[in-house]
Formats: C-alpha cells, structure tokens, sequence
C-alpha cells in the first residue's frame, strides 16, 4: 500500500511507485518543464530512475524528500514536491507536468510540503528559488511563500530567493490551506478534471 505523507482535497504527498517513473521521464524530458531548471537540460528515462531511486532511499531514510503527487494515494504521478538538503540550507522544490500548470494542485501540494515541513520534519527554515523568467512559477511560489523574495545572481541567470523561517510562517503561512475558498477550489479542480478528459 502506498504511503501517504499529507494530503488535502484528495491531492495527496505520497512515497514513489515504480510506475511512477515513465510520468517522471516525461516531466524532465519536457523542454518546456525544464526551461529554467538549471542549464534547460533534459532527462532521460534512465536518468529519472536514478532520480526516484534517491528520492525513495532518501525517504526511507529520514522521511523526506521529493515527494510524488497525485490526486488521490493511487492516482497517476501529476509532479513532484518535497525537500533536498544542499549546501546552502533546505531547498523546497515543485514540479509538475505541464498539464497541470495553472491548475490548483501545484499550489494545494506547495502548502502542503510547507505545512509538513515545519510542523511535522520540524524545519527552522528553508528556502525556494526560481528564475524570474519563470513567470508562472514566480506567481506560484508568491502565492504559497507570502514572503517577498530577494534576488541573486546565478550562473544561470536572475534567481529569485524566498527564505521562509518558522517564524515567519506561523506569522503569514500557518492558515494558508484553511484560507481557500473550497467552492472556488472545488469548481476549478473540476474545470481541471474535465480539461484532463477532455
């Protein structure tokens, strides 16, 4: 049985599936996905094993991650969300297939790994980046942060970066899931659903 580490309105943060990884190659292997991650490489099949493979060793590790997303605990992998420790702190990173970009999952599941993060892993801080380019991501993690970034200089390009403490997210975060407006939320994800059959 796949584990579940959070969910809300059915949009679950669960452990890796092995079928989760041809929906992974095809994220990473999307030149559009990957833009502006990195140097806009794509991935490979072989590659994004390797990746899920981390991913799950990690989480059987230590309990986190990045985690797979989908609506409901057997649901097809939509994107990924979740945490990797680098060099300079705790990263929080979320990615989606591009179907589902503008939709209210990648959001849902940003609050989620938020929540998760400081109040059951017990983060002190962490923090997110994007290229500013990325306008769509920019607004995304504006939305679930509600913090104002800082920008630095990559050899990328202009990043900008959230640092999101404890503090600061028992200040303006803590209520971020219970602020929506389930109506609103509940006839978008049908337009989604809809779009996805259509």
């Amino acid at each position: 049985m796949t584990k579940v580490f959070h969910s809300f309105c059915d949009v679950c943060l669960r452990d890796w599936e092995p079928n989760d990884v041809e929906k992974y190659a095809e994220l990473v292997g999307d030149p559009q996905v990957m833009k502006f991650i990195g140097d806009g490489s794509t991935r490979n099949l072989a590659t994004a094993s390797i990746e899920i493979e981390r991913f799950r060793q990690e989480i059987e590790a230590r309990g986190w991650s990045r985690w797979a997303v989908s609506k409901g605990p057997n649901g097809p992998l939509m994107g990924y969300v979740g945490y990797a420790e680098k060099a300079d702190g705790i990263d929080l990173g979320i990615r989606f297939l591009r179907q589902y970009w503008g939709s209210p999952y990648p959001y849902i599941s940003g609050c989620l790994a938020l929540e998760y993060g400081f109040e059951k892993i017990c983060f002190d801080q962490m923090y997110c980046v994007n290229d500013v380019n990325n306008k769509l991501a920019v607004k995304l993690v504006d939305r679930i942060a509600r913090i104002a970034p800082f920008q630095v200089e990559t050899p990328q390009g202009i990043y900008n970066r959230y640092e999101m403490t404890r503090e600061t997210y028992y200040e303006k975060g803590i209520h971020n899931l219970n602020r929506i407006d389930m109506e609103r939320l509940v006839s978008r994800m049908n337009r989604s659903n809809k779009a996805e059959a259509a």
